[in-house]
């Protein structure tokens, strides 16, 4: 009782003009906060699948190649999706834009928080791993198993991967296109075998 007597014998307009504006300009600061945080979203992130964009991706792994130690050197698959075209020209774009949902969660799903996820553009996907000791085929085949579960309503469209191993002095530019390289020639190999299966 006393507390609250000494406190209303002392609190004037002044006092409550003071508050107001620091409320005020509380919650200017946190506006502006959540401005910047979704201008550095919007900046960075891939608008449908909120995996990191091109950009983002290039310099994240510009950063890791600066930082990279020889004898764990960061591992990039690149992922195509396969007859996804048809399955768009089909459906339309909203069941396309599913598709790449669901590809863009089973690929966050396989990384850890020292990896990259980003979808370069269109039916695209990168996946860069950090200095890992388990081998390539196997990171191959658990994104390749996790994408396939992901694509279970869409028997129609399947994923070729490719993976590359980083070099010292390499550029994200070079390094990309080997990982591209890479995912074209398993792309081929599913073609090849395709063929064979219908003869």
């Amino acid at each position: 009782r006393l507390l609250f007597d000494e406190y209303t014998e002392t609190w004037d307009d002044a006092n409550a003009d003071i508050i107001a504006l620091m409320c005020s300009t509380m919650l200017a600061t946190m506006r502006r906060c959540e401005q910047e945080s979704e201008l550095n979203i919007r900046a960075t992130r891939d608008p449908l699948t909120r995996l990191l964009n091109r950009t983002a991706l290039h310099q994240r792994l510009g950063e890791m190649l600066a930082g990279m130690d020889p004898a764990r050197p960061p591992i990039v698959l690149f992922a195509d999706l396969n007859r996804f075209k048809q399955l768009n020209d089909r459906f339309g774009h909203r069941e396309g834009d599913a598709v790449l949902c669901r590809v863009a969660d089973a690929i966050s799903s396989q990384v850890r928080s020292d990896d990259v996820a980003a979808r370069m553009g269109g039916d695209e996907f990168v996946i860069v791993v950090a200095g890992d000791d388990v081998p390539v085929a196997t990171m191959v085949s658990r994104v390749r198993a996790s994408i396939d579960a992901a694509l279970v309503d869409w028997p129609d469209v399947g994923v070729a991967v490719g993976a590359i191993v980083a070099e010292v002095g390499e550029s994200p530019e070079d390094l990309l296109d080997r990982a591209d390289r890479a995912m074209y020639d398993d792309k081929a190999r599913s073609r090849s075998a395709r063929s064979v299966a219908r003869t």
